[in-house]
């Protein structure tokens, strides 16, 4: 039985992940469409699509993702999560959202922050780090012994 769930799950995540490329194939496709109009709200909204389709990507490519969520027994590190939640938020943001903002770059960091190459990037690593913030009890409690004599 234990098998069968591996198979399925591995299937599944195959199948969610090459779902979540075609929509981001067909995200980035309309993106070039709404920048060539000039339609900002469009474009804002597609890019807050990309990056979290990006990010879905990356989470749904760890492994047994969805052996923690089945089994029920999860236990969650917020000490990694928490951070890696902030850093999504910050990747959603799209570059041109960031140009209203502050302008076009000047420093480094500003050229960071204008980057969609760069957002992409880090919701990619956003999405692992949030993966690796779920395990199961049992594995989270393997350094928590104690002696009861």
């Amino acid at each position: 039985m234990h098998q069968y769930r591996k198979i399925i799950t591995t299937a599944a995540s195959v199948v969610l992940v090459f779902a979540a490329i075609v929509g981001l194939a067909y995200v980035h496709l309309e993106l070039q469409v709404y920048a060539a109009r000039f339609e900002t709200a469009l474009h804002i909204f597609y890019s807050i699509v990309a990056s979290f389709l990006v990010f879905l990507i990356a989470f749904l490519s760890m492994k047994n993702w969805f052996l923690y969520f089945t089994q029920g027994n999860i236990s969650v590190n917020l000490w990694l999560l928490i951070p890696c939640i902030v850093l999504l938020i910050y990747a959603m943001v799209p570059s041109m959202v960031w140009v209203m903002t502050f302008g076009l770059p000047g420093p480094w960091y500003k050229a960071v922050m204008l980057s969609s190459f760069a957002s992409h990037a880090i919701a990619a690593v956003s999405g692992i780090l949030i993966a690796h913030a779920f395990t199961t009890k049992a594995a989270s409690s393997v350094g928590d012994k104690t002696d009861s004599d």
